[in-house]
């Protein structure tokens, strides 16, 4: 006896998370970054003005609608031919390569906000974990030397 008659989510749930792939993941982690970047921004003590040169913001359009077009042209087709191949394997590396630097540039943006808000160090904090698992950075620093 179910207590809920509605309709079957499992299956649509299951077939949602077939559908986000690793890229998509990825995708999801960069947005949230972006978003911390945003809001980072805004409460800075200086704002940061945020001046779009249109000619990048061109390049970069051209550059995502390459990389989707050919997403799309090598989405689900199992490809016999060479070209196939290879463009399945452009699609792919450069997707990837996408994403890799956007979240470079996402990053390096948080960690100079990072620095920006001047929060005490936690350096007597950190020695003190080393500590608590056995790590010793004074021998690694000599085994590293000697190696």
């Amino acid at each position: 006896m179910t207590i809920f008659s509605g309709p079957d989510f499992s299956f649509r749930a299951a077939a949602l998370r077939r559908k986000i792939t690793p890229l998509c993941w990825a995708w999801l982690v960069i947005a949230a970054v972006i978003a911390l970047d945003v809001l980072g921004m805004h409460w800075m003590p200086r704002p940061v003005e945020l001046k779009i040169n249109p000619r990048i913001l061109g390049a970069l359009g051209v550059m995502m609608f390459a990389i989707g077009w050919i997403a799309f042209r090598t989405q689900g087709n199992s490809y016999t031919s060479r070209w196939g191949k290879h463009l399945a394997d452009l699609s792919f590396t450069t997707q990837w390569m996408a994403a890799f630097a956007a979240f470079v540039a996402a990053a390096a943006v948080l960690g100079y906000l990072s620095v920006g808000t001047n929060f005490p160090l936690i350096d007597d904090v950190l020695v003190r974990l080393d500590a608590a698992v056995g790590f010793d950075w004074e021998v690694w620093y000599r085994w590293v030397q000697h190696h």
